[in-house]
């Protein structure tokens, strides 16, 4: 940060681009609130389609640990990449699968054991910080934001087709 040189080579990836572009649900952004040119590529861009990374990762603060969600090996598969980073550069740590078109940024709980993220049919992962191992899953819970987590470990996300918000525990998925 200091000179704006790169601290280490570029980490490229693995993945493909996302899953394709799906026609946004009627009134999304309507009655001119959005110029109708930019309603499709932001639908998509808000669930990772066409594109490998579509959001912000998560870094953990104790451990370093980096954490983002991706375009897995195919169009219908997607990933929560483990990234680690060392004086030789970055690396990925673990790949841990998910559903496709995850345009949701991870979250992580309050203790550091679990990274939360959501696909594109709302089915929201819990994944093992150390190792990459699925915990559990909820599905019905939506990707139209990405995971929040409150400081008891409640997890919450926005169901923005209905109108609500969604509380799961943390250690469960209940």
């Amino acid at each position: 940060r200091e000179n704006g040189e790169l601290a280490y080579p570029v980490l490229d990836l693995p993945g493909v681009q996302g899953p394709p572009s799906q026609e946004e649900p009627p009134g999304l952004w309507g009655g001119g609130l959005l110029a109708p040119e930019f309603i499709l590529p932001l639908w998509d861009l808000a669930f990772g389609r066409e594109v490998e990374v579509a959001n912000t990762p998560a870094v953990d603060p104790v451990t370093g640990r980096i954490f983002i969600t991706a375009a897995g090996s195919t169009e219908t598969q997607g990933v929560m990449y483990g990234i680690d980073t060392s004086v030789q550069g970055a690396a990925i740590a673990f790949t841990a699968p998910m559903g496709a078109g995850s345009g949701t940024s991870p979250a992580i709980s309050p203790d550091g054991r679990f990274i939360y993220g959501i696909d594109d049919t709302g089915i929201m992962v819990a994944i093992d910080t150390a190792n990459g191992e699925r915990a559990w899953e909820a599905a019905g819970t939506m990707g139209q934001a990405s995971p929040s987590v409150g400081p008891d470990g409640t997890v919450y996300s926005f169901d923005g087709i209905k109108g609500s918000i969604v509380a799961l525990d943390g250690l469960s998925g209940n």
